[in-house]
């Protein structure tokens, strides 16, 4: 089955993964393998993140999952791929309500999603962004790092 996740567009045999190892094949389908699951939520100052003009003193919830579909030399997401079965138990495992509702209870201003390519988790990303347009919200996500998307995802959106 052909993933138009990103650009590379792997085949995936059922019960494989793709490039980045963060999309399946299952059952005819492609599946997130670790939906809602995240290396990073916490709290950071926007100062630490290459967006600082952005709004200056702010502060966000930083989230990251794991996978790339890069293979960058000294990369720790790089890493992360190839050891992403190992990592997977570690994970903390929050769906869209709990970030959200995490973001709000810190005090950010919004959700900055980083560390490593957000497009490997683009079905848990988008719901995400979907729910942080709530009431009382500064309703920013960003999307810091690579983001490869094909034209599939960007109708999508």
């Amino acid at each position: 089955m052909k993933c138009n996740i990103c650009e590379f567009g792997c085949n995936i045999e059922d019960g494989k993964t793709g490039r980045c190892r963060m999309y399946a094949c299952k059952e005819g389908k492609i599946v997130e393998r670790m939906p809602d699951r995240f290396l990073a939520a916490m709290p950071i100052n926007i100062e630490t993140m290459p967006v600082l003009h952005f709004s200056p003193r702010g502060k966000f919830l930083q989230i990251s999952t794991v996978g790339c579909n890069f293979r960058c030399d000294g990369c720790i997401s790089n890493i992360l791929v190839e050891e992403a079965v190992m990592v997977e138990d570690s994970l903390i495992h929050m769906d869209e309500h709990r970030i959200v509702k995490k973001a709000i209870e810190e005090d950010c201003m919004g959700i900055v999603f980083c560390l490593n390519d957000p497009v490997v988790s683009f079905f848990t990303y988008k719901k995400i962004a979907k729910l942080s347009k709530v009431p009382d919200f500064h309703q920013t996500c960003i999307l810091l790092k690579n983001l490869f998307v094909n034209l599939f995802l960007l109708l999508i959106l």
